[in-house]
């Protein structure tokens, strides 16, 4: 149920944002073919406690990754 932007999606193939927290294990959020820098926001619509992010890559992974949080979106 999260809102979901990202700095470029795979549209061409039909790996768009969204499907980085649609539920479904057989879809996924893939960035576009760059050696950029890439990003993807959750927007929770509200402040949540948790202690454990799981992300689940696909084969073409990164070599080096962060999580960030933020409660306004702006300063992480």
């Amino acid at each position: 149920g999260a809102r979901v932007s990202a700095s470029a999606s795979d549209d061409a193939h039909g790996f768009t944002a969204g499907l980085a927290a649609d539920g479904k294990p057989d879809t996924r959020w893939s960035s576009a073919p760059t050696s950029a820098e890439q990003w993807l926001r959750l927007d929770l619509g509200a402040a949540r406690t948790f202690n454990a992010v799981t992300v689940k890559w696909e084969v073409a992974c990164p070599k080096t990754y962060r999580v960030e949080a933020s409660d306004d979106g702006q300063a992480w």
